[in-house]
């Protein structure tokens, strides 16, 4: 499906004229956000067709220009023949093949769930009607359905924007096939051509060593005939009879000269041992989209464990990723790492050591390119955006670099709200599936560093032991971020030190789970405040990628 126009952002308001009151309320609660977007963000409704206007045409074109549909549904709305006959089909087959967002609001009681509407998203719960709240619910919840339509339009503009991403991938892929395949075919045709010319040059070579073998034999053959008549003469003493020696007898021959072979060069020879082509592999470059800032290349210390005749062993060496600096004022910034696309087993294995139930059944996630930050968020980056600092753990030497704790889960979404706001680019916290497949960074093992985990490589409760893994040293309170080396994509800190808040709700198990990255994220829990995700702290049997402790999201961990 090709990208949305940048301009498509406009949100389609259906509704019954019964209910016309709830428009204008809507309207005046996203006013802030009307006005910050500017003519990028739009509201629609039948009220702004001009008198005069063939008002059918004007609907029609307003449907083919939303992005995101909110539907208002009463009773009134579900009986009108015009809304339920032509505007939602229309909207429901542009959701179909367009990926237009429905988003639908309960105004009151009415039977929506014997229609197509109710398989799509309920900004409230069907039963918490509108018209059945208190004036400061009713406030509360017109909030809540502007915020709703304003994620929406990010998170279409997001896909929109990773559709064109991967269809220039594909496209450069496509063409690189293609340059491949036509170097491939030139190089087959040089070859051919260079194996015709050789069989030439041999051809001729033969050719012309048969006729000097020729020149030479006959050359020997007449110094032999004049040699005989020599001995003949010799024998009769010059005059007739006597004896003559015939070169025919038995004995005589000429033994031709060895055969001269073409000489070849190294490559020639090599090539003929290998019986094999010689390749080469082109590296392409992908380019970021137009608001991302371009990453650079830089060198961080990634370390693992090997088993060695004592024991568990620390190794690590020096590796290359790309990155982006974000400038967060007063000195501090914000390194993000581009995390490749690709494709994992989510959870643990029944066979893993100390795993929970809630971490399975595994299953296979696909994700897009994204960045996310080096290391966890620190006291510095969060006192230049939030100008405050909730943490325990400080001190007068390093508490700028150690993580910021006591943070609520409601409270790390406001840092991304205002670092989005504050940066003009969107910033979010990552989704669990995000979070364990940066964690991991391609490994398939316990940790990222192995089959265990040391207090070398990680903060944690060393007093513990994770299977066979050394104990090791318990600190009792945060380390600076990036004191331990890092995983195979740059990544530090994601085993140990302070518990990380993901997107998504806790579910019991991953049956039913997405498997595209994205948040799994429930209307209903997010009415009654569910249990959100934490990840990458505790014990060592915590410690795990696939480690999932919930926490309110109200509530911050004295760890993180």
């Amino acid at each position: 499906m090709p990208p949305p126009a940048p301009e498509r952002r406009h949100v389609f308001i259906s509704y019954s004229h019964v209910d016309r009151a709830w428009v204008e309320r809507i309207r005046q609660v996203m006013a802030p956000l009307l006005w910050q977007e500017g003519n990028s963000l739009q509201l629609w409704d039948d009220s702004q067709i001009e008198p005069g206007a063939k008002w059918q045409a004007e609907i029609e074109t307003a449907l083919a220009r939303a992005r995101v549909a909110l539907l208002l549904v009463s009773a009134d709305f579900l009986a009108s023949e015009f809304v339920m006959g032509k505007e939602v089909p229309a909207l429901l087959r542009a959701a179909d093949a367009e990926g237009v967002t429905i988003l639908w609001v309960p105004l009151s009681a009415s039977l929506v769930r014997h229609t197509p509407i109710h398989a799509y998203q309920a900004v409230l719960a069907p039963e918490h009607t509108l018209d059945a709240m208190e004036p400061h619910q009713q406030r509360h919840a017109l909030v809540r359905i502007a915020e709703a339509v304003h994620d929406a339009l990010r998170q279409a503009e997001e896909r929109a924007r990773r559709r064109e991403l991967e269809e220039q991938q594909a496209r450069q892929r496509l063409e690189l096939q293609e340059r491949q395949a036509a170097a491939a075919a030139e190089r087959q045709r040089a070859e051919e051509a260079a194996r015709t010319r050789q069989q030439e040059r041999l051809a001729a070579e033969a050719a012309e060593r048969q006729r000097q073998q020729q020149l030479s034999e006959q050359r020997q053959r007449a110094a032999t005939e004049r040699a005989q008549t020599r001995k003949v003469r010799s024998a009769s003493g010059g005059e007739g009879g006597g004896l003559a020696w015939q070169p025919n007898l038995p004995g005589w021959f000429t033994r031709p000269e060895p055969p001269q072979l073409p000489r070849l060069s190294r490559r020639q020879l090599l090539v003929i041992a290998a019986a094999v082509p010689l390749a080469a592999v082109g590296i392409g470059r992908v380019r970021q989209g137009s608001k991302a800032l371009p990453p650079s290349s830089i060198d961080v210390n990634q370390g693992w464990l090997e088993r060695q005749a004592g024991g568990w062993q620390v190794r690590s060496r020096t590796i290359s990723v790309q990155a982006v600096d974000q400038p967060l004022g007063n000195g501090s910034t914000l390194r993000m790492i581009v995390v490749p696309a690709g494709r994992f087993r989510m959870g643990s294995p029944a066979s893993e050591p100390e795993r929970s139930e809630d971490e399975g059944p595994q299953h296979e996630v696909r994700l897009a390119s994204f960045r996310i930050s080096q290391a966890p968020i620190t006291q510095a980056q969060w006192r230049a955006v939030m100008q405050t600092n909730p943490s325990r753990f400080r001190d007068k030497t390093d508490s700028d670099q150690r993580p910021v704790e006591q943070v609520s889960w409601r409270e790390a979404m406001e840092f991304c709200k205002r670092l989005s706001q504050r940066t003009g680019r969107y910033y979010t916290l990552p989704s669990e599936a995000q979070w364990e497949y940066a964690c991991r960074a391609g490994s398939t093992t316990p940790f990222a560093f192995g089959a265990t985990i040391t207090t070398d490589l990680a903060n944690y409760v060393g007093n513990y032991t994770y299977s066979d893994g050394p104990k090791g040293v318990y600190r009792e309170q945060t380390t600076p971020v990036g004191m331990f080396a890092a995983n195979a994509w740059g990544l530090q800190d994601m085993h140990g030190n302070v518990w990380e808040w993901c997107l998504d709700h806790w579910h019991a198990s991953y049956a039913g789970a997405p498997s595209d990255g994205t948040a799994w994220v429930d209307s209903e829990s997010e009415m009654s405040g569910a249990n959100r995700l934490l990840r990458g702290a505790s014990p060592p049997w915590g410690l795990t990628p696939a480690g999932r402790p919930i926490a309110a999201p109200g509530s911050p961990s004295w760890d993180g």
